[in-house]
């Protein structure tokens, strides 16, 4: 795009709280949604009581996410009004932007040891 004379910006928003569309009901629905689509085969390998150890991860995610969304809106109107935008906001807290380093650069297993193994402890 830059040949055009066109700037783009990549906006990557951190874990941001908007509980009007991801709620209870909605992680329950959805849920209730995909295991009822399952393949039979699927269920029976991985059973009802895996599947709702995922369910309940989904659901701790509810309340675990930033309910301030003023640095998505200032990091939105940085991008479109700066002179020289940058190619890359991440509008997040600190403890973001490592977990995101660590998943980007960082061996899988790691990532997997520090935050994948946490919440199954």
């Amino acid at each position: 795009m830059k040949a055009f004379g066109v700037s783009v910006s990549i906006l990557e928003p951190g874990i941001y709280c908007w509980n009007q569309h991801f709620n209870e009901n909605f992680v329950k629905a959805q849920a209730e949604l995909m295991w009822n689509n399952m393949d039979q085969e699927i269920k029976d390998a991985y059973g009802k009581d895996y599947f709702n150890q995922k369910v309940e991860i989904m659901r701790s995610y509810m309340n675990n996410g930033i309910p301030d969304i003023m640095p998505v809106i200032n990091t939105y109107t940085d991008a479109l009004l700066d002179a020289f935008p940058q190619a890359r906001y991440q509008p997040m807290d600190n403890y973001f932007k490592v977990r995101c380093f660590i998943a980007t650069h960082m061996p899988e297993v790691v990532y997997d040891y520090l935050y994948i193994g946490h919440a199954r402890r």
